[in-house]
């Protein structure tokens, strides 16, 4: 961990670990071809639509059933 003192304040200003998942050897700048396969692509965009599906549902329930 690095840390930054001054009179009265403490600021950090890093941390570093084997672990982490933000390191920039890990990353990957660009599109990397064969990264995803369609099944992945399908997958990942079901999981991002399901915010809006529940205030979806939620709001058709809270409407009795009605539609917007």
């Amino acid at each position: 961990m690095h840390l930054l003192f001054r009179p009265g304040s403490l600021f950090i200003e890093g941390v570093e670990s084997p672990y982490s998942l933000m390191a920039a050897s890990k990353g990957v700048y660009g599109e990397a071809v064969g990264e995803w396969t369609p099944t992945d692509a399908l997958g990942f965009s079901k999981i991002v639509a399901l915010p809006g599906v529940f205030y979806r549902r939620a709001g058709e329930n809270s409407a009795g059933g009605a539609k917007p």
